[in-house]
């Protein structure tokens, strides 16, 4: 199971907003996610700590790229 960190706010405690494989929205605890973790990072959460999956993280941005170069070439 993977989520993406889709925001992160910064207010009194600093959260980050998490989007679960199935749709739903979370806030996390900043300080509970890898501190290079930012927007857009897929997170697995694994022995009690959550880790960025590098490679998911990239597959998802490379479709990203690729749709939306398709957009522009429409």
């Amino acid at each position: 199971r993977y989520t993406v960190v889709t925001g992160v706010q910064t207010c009194a405690l600093p959260i980050s907003i998490l989007e679960a494989e199935n749709g739903e929205y979370t806030g996390m605890e900043r300080a509970r996610l890898p501190r290079e973790a930012g927007e857009g990072d897929v997170v697995v959460h694994e022995l009690g700590a959550f880790r960025i999956d590098r490679e998911e993280t990239e597959r998802r941005r490379a479709r990203i790229r690729q749709k939306m170069k398709a957009l522009w070439e429409e």
